[in-house]
């Protein structure tokens, strides 16, 4: 029998609107809240006390943890109950084991402090997860509503939160060293990288898209990565010979021969266009930008150039496996879009676009979860 906090928190047909829902009610009910004076970069800013950030991303945690059927969440459970909680067989499990051995490392870890149910270890990640972009959104972005919102949203937060989940912590650690590329610390964020990439290897991909991070908005690297991207579709086909070899022994080292990737016809360009949002209102608002000098909002500009541009090959390719790296560099976007809204736009008219932005984003939200999901109705 179900327990009581699984009946409450088990997402499911109607239920699906609860992460909508609640970020409309607590924002209406953290909107009066104080808000604390910080100094960051040597301006003085208004943030969220943790107390209230926490308490707007509380609930996803526990929707997240106590989920018990969406998509892989049936695998992780079956491997969580199979894993061992003798730290003495941790070499084996490495051997059985070549790939993401990180994630490996941390469920036999949990066992072996006696977290032996796996909603147990299942909320001990989406805490984790969710600690690690609330660190991120709330001492960064000037709107961390809007932030989550756009999140919750654009189905991320099914997506990573709810599904894949083991990709998902390498994506969030390497979002909470930010931090760390912000003060120009790259050893350290070279370290968290790493560490990262034994949970799920594709976390190196953070060090070049770092390195195109750096600097100012759509400088020369970003303008040569889209001008490369733009310039390797017409010849896709080409390349495939290309990425197996690159892909030989990692996770997608199946992705080829099991006839996914012929099989799969690219990401929906609805998404493509959706997640393109942030880098086509920095286009608009280039001059805003450039007076503006912003080294964060910088970074995170030229994030969402390269959200474009891999949203841009996976539209021709596979949304299946390439679909799933703009992971890495879409949560910047989240920060920077709210953030062009007030630099472009007047005060009255700002508000209008940013209830436009939230309808288009709700709709979006319908569109992904039941047109293509099926889940609102199921």
């Amino acid at each position: 029998m179900q327990t009581f906090q699984q009946t409450i928190f088990d997402l499911n047909n109607s239920s699906y609107w609860y992460p909508i829902l609640y970020l409309f009610a607590a924002g209406i009910i953290l909107y009066g809240m104080p808000l604390k004076t910080e100094y960051l970069g040597g301006r003085r800013v208004q943030r969220w006390y943790w107390f209230s950030a926490l308490l707007l991303a509380f609930p996803y945690i526990l929707w997240a943890g106590y989920r018990t059927d969406f998509i892989d969440t049936r695998a992780y459970i079956q491997a969580y109950r199979s894993t061992t909680s003798f730290l003495s067989d941790l070499p084996s499990v490495l051997a059985k084991n070549s790939k993401d051995q990180g994630f490996s490392v941390l469920m036999v870890f949990c066992k072996a402090l006696g977290i032996d149910q796996y909603q147990h270890f299942m909320l001990l990640v989406a805490a984790f997860q969710m600690i690690c972009m609330v660190f991120i959104f709330r001492k960064y972005s000037e709107d961390m509503w809007s932030c989550l919102f756009l999140f919750v949203a654009s189905t991320d937060y099914m997506s990573w939160m709810q599904n894949g989940i083991r990709q998902f912590i390498a994506v969030a650690m390497t979002f909470a060293a930010f931090d760390l590329l912000v003060r120009k610390r790259y050893m350290s964020y070279v370290a968290v990288v790493l560490l990262a990439s034994t949970f799920h290897g594709t976390a190196l991909l953070m060090l070049p898209f770092a390195f195109i991070m750096t600097g100012p908005a759509m400088n020369r690297k970003t303008t040569m990565m889209i001008v490369g991207v733009v310039a390797l579709i017409p010849f896709i086909d080409s390349v495939m010979p290309l990425m197996e070899d690159l892909l030989a022994n990692t996770q997608y080292d199946d992705m080829m021969s099991n006839g996914i990737w012929e099989n799969d016809d690219g990401t929906n360009l609805i998404r493509v266009l959706v997640y393109s949002v942030p880098a086509l209102a920095a286009l608009l608002g280039r001059r805003y930008i450039q007076h503006n000098r912003d080294p964060v909002i910088n970074m995170c500009i030229n994030a969402s150039m390269i959200t474009f541009a891999m949203y841009a090959v996976s539209a021709v390719t596979s949304g299946i496996y390439i679909g799933r790296i703009p992971i890495y560099t879409t949560l910047y976007g989240y920060m920077v879009l709210p953030w062009l809204i007030d630099q472009i736009f007047e005060k009255q008219s700002g508000r209008l676009i940013k209830l436009l932005m939230i309808g288009c984003y709700v709709g979006f939200y319908y569109y992904q979860m039941e047109i293509i999901w099926g889940l609102l109705s199921k």
